[in-house]
């Protein structure tokens, strides 16, 4: 008698994936041939919700099987000394359990975001940080896993993170192999800087004008994320371990790319393409153990039962919000610091404004309350019913305001400061800093248009 108990368990997360941007998943541009070529041994999941829009809460979710703020780690995520610790004592990790059935545990960690002092490392034999970069590139990623799987001689899991499609997208900028005729060309600036009140990341901001140019840099990104996965199936297929492994793709959350506005960023909001992530099961000997179908909304706590379960348990995350039957109406969430989403069964996005604090990062404007639909005919999520934020008195305005200034102003700031230590000559610098004048006026402006729009109403 076979056993469906895997000897491998390979977790793969890739940062800011979004699932509509994966052939697999029916884009338009071959970005995972290799996943299309193998997609008859996974099921694939068409509606994957992660829990917040961004890293660390989002990952946290997944290993914990509770939504951020379930898990005492909860929405935070800085590189200061003030970065809130996972309790170990309290919330108890999918490595650690499999630790305790006797699995050989790893973790290969391509982020600096992802680290021991967070609280992930417990019940990881080993773990590969980024300690002198802030990202690991795709190919020491490739090369640490395949390491791991050359050395296994027991059951083994593997957390494996991809960063290369996480924004500035330099490898794949480095090796495009898609044409810039292939995408919607969009002017992101206007002279040195960007038009005020759109979000541009910094790391894209200063170097094209051009939209196409990220957007293919980011297919690309996604294609070697492919090609690495590709290397890693195919280590297990000649070491005869495929057949009895499970392999979960996923993404901790999507990408932005004009949506709301907003450019190559994903923290902003709980917009539905950061939410909805690409989901692939293989299961061991392709015997499918859970109930749910392929179609099913499903949700990144999930991951943590499904594997748990695979390894022959029937251990269930404690202390877990909201509900992941397939009942019409049930729902699952996700979280972010001024807004709530709760996803139903029809692919309803209800989406709720909390309040935003004081002195904040989180820009007003990109925030609503709402309902969002899936149109099968346009293939985009549309906002049918909508409440924009609105300040409740004067004092919250100003802030707001100030916020939004300083949020604009600091990039085109940083930017000249760089210059000058290049140039090392004011005359030089001259042209900078009357175009820096220039939209610092031009910000003041629209800040006030924006105070006025929010006092009158």
């Amino acid at each position: 008698m076979i056993s469906n108990k895997p000897k491998v368990i390979l977790l793969i997360v890739i940062d800011s994936l979004r699932a509509d941007r994966m052939s697999c998943y029916g884009y338009r541009l071959k970005t995972t041939p290799f996943l299309d070529s193998i997609l008859n041994n996974f099921v694939k999941f068409e509606w994957a919700f992660s829990t917040c829009s961004y890293t660390l809460p989002s990952i946290t979710s997944i290993l914990t099987g509770l939504y951020p703020h379930n898990h005492s780690l909860g929405l935070y995520q800085t590189t200061s000394l003030y970065q809130r610790k996972l309790d170990n004592n309290k919330d108890v990790m999918t490595q650690e359990i499999l630790k305790s059935q006797g699995y050989d545990t790893y973790a290969v960690f391509s982020s600096g975001v992802l680290n021991k002092n967070v609280g992930l490392h417990k019940g990881f034999d080993k773990i590969f940080e980024c300690f002198k970069k802030p990202r690991r590139p795709y190919y020491e990623t490739t090369s640490l896993t395949t390491h791991i799987i050359n050395n296994i001689s027991t059951n083994t899991f593997i957390f494996i993170h991809f960063f290369d499609t996480h924004y500035p997208y330099e490898y794949g900028y480095k090796n495009n192999i898609f044409k810039l005729k292939d995408y919607k060309r969009i002017y992101l600036r206007r002279g040195l800087f960007p038009k005020p009140f759109t979000i541009i990341e910094p790391a894209v901001l200063f170097n094209n004008l051009y939209s196409d140019v990220y957007e293919s840099s980011y297919d690309s990104s996604i294609f070697l994320v492919d090609q690495q996965i590709k290397a890693i199936v195919q280590l297990l297929q000649n070491r005869e371990l495929f057949e009895n492994s499970m392999v979960i793709i996923t993404a901790d959350h999507g990408e932005l790319m004009g949506e709301d506005n907003v450019f190559f960023n994903h923290w902003i909001n709980l917009h539905p393409v950061l939410l909805r992530v690409p989901l692939l099961i293989k299961f061991p000997h392709n015997n499918c153990t859970i109930e749910k179908s392929s179609d099913d909304v499903i949700s990144h706590v999930e991951i943590f039962d499904i594997i748990i379960n695979s390894a022959g348990l029937s251990y269930k995350a404690p202390h877990r919000s909201g509900k992941i039957n397939n009942k019409s109406d049930d729902y699952i969430e996700a979280h972010h610091p001024c807004q709530t989403a709760k996803i139903y069964q029809n692919k309803e996005i209800h989406i709720t404004l909390k309040k935003i604090p004081y002195f904040s990062m989180w820009r007003p404007h990109y925030l609503y309350s709402g309902i969002f639909k899936y149109s099968d005919k346009s293939k985009k999520w549309k906002i049918t019913t909508a409440y924009n934020y609105k300040c409740s008195n004067i004092a919250i305005d100003a802030i707001s305001v100030i916020t939004i200034f300083l949020s604009n102003i600091y990039h085109p700031t940083m930017h000249v400061i760089l210059k000058f230590k290049r140039i090392y000559s004011l005359r030089k610098l001259y042209p900078y800093l009357f175009r820096l004048l220039l939209f610092t006026i031009k910000i003041i402006i629209h800040g006030i248009k924006k105070f006025y729009i929010f006092y009158k109403s």
